[in-house]
Formats: C-alpha cells, sequence, structure tokens
C-alpha cells in the first residue's frame, strides 16, 4: 500500500543529539530547517504492527497496535469519501507493547472504511476495513 517514510526529529543541546524515527504513508518534503545528517551508518525503517479484527466486522472492531516510540495516540474512522465518521483519542502510549483499542460501530452504515492511527499528529498507519450489517 504504498512506500513507508521517515519523518525524523531532531533535538540538539550541548552535547547531545537525538533521532526519532516515525513511519508514515505521508511523503515529507526537506524544508530548509533540516539539517544533513551525515553520522549515521543505516536507520532501519520499521513497518507499523497493527491488526484490525474481525473483519468485516459488524458492531465494533478491534484495533492491536504496537508502536516503535511513546507518543499521543488518536485513531479515526474514515468513510470511502474521506469523511470522519468515529474518532478515538487514545493519549499517551508507551512503545514496545502491543494496545487493543476497541470502537464501536453503532450508527456506521455497510461498507468500506479506513482506520487511520496517528502518532503524534502524524498518520502512523492506515487500514482498511469493511462493516456488514
Amino acid at each position: 500500500e504504498g512506500e513507508t517514510f521517515a519523518i525524523i526529529k531532531y533535538f540538539d543541546t550541548a552535547d547531545t543529539a537525538q533521532f526519532i524515527i516515525y513511519p508514515s504513508y505521508e511523503e515529507v518534503e526537506p524544508t530548509d530547517t533540516m539539517d544533513t545528517i551525515d553520522d549515521i551508518e543505516a536507520v532501519e525503517l520499521f513497518e507499523p504492527i497493527v491488526n484490525i479484527y474481525p473483519n468485516p466486522a459488524e458492531n465494533e472492531i478491534n484495533i492491536d497496535y504496537s508502536l516503535i516510540t511513546s507518543g499521543k495516540v488518536s485513531i479515526e474512522i474514515v468513510d470511502i469519501a474521506g469523511r470522519s465518521v468515529r474518532s478515538l483519542n487514545v493519549g499517551l502510549v508507551q512503545s514496545n507493547i502491543i494496545h487493543t483499542e476497541q470502537i464501536k460501530l453503532t450508527n456506521i452504515s455497510q461498507g468500506m472504511y479506513m482506520m487511520n492511527l496517528y502518532l503524534d499528529n502524524y498518520k502512523y498507519s492506515s487500514n482498511k476495513f469493511i462493516v456488514n450489517k
């Protein structure tokens, strides 16, 4: 479903530099505030671990996910036209732990939907699922 891109946040203090990698399905254009990074030999990008079940769903979906970095998580369900039909602000979530969120599908019509999972306001994962009623 497309290539994986990374958004790298760079924090520089007196003697410290940190690089935090966020997988994303949205391409990010470089800006004049980004520095060239020569000291990194290799950066491995990880695909987000996200599982939606049951799929197709009837009354609710469960979303299992694990993050490579801790952060604020929110989930949005959008219909095929791109309209938001349900959202959930999960809050601060720890990395390297499998989390499960349950979303009720009441008042959601039969059809195909996208579940967008956001980490610190960046789209971390986008997954299709079907609602059968």
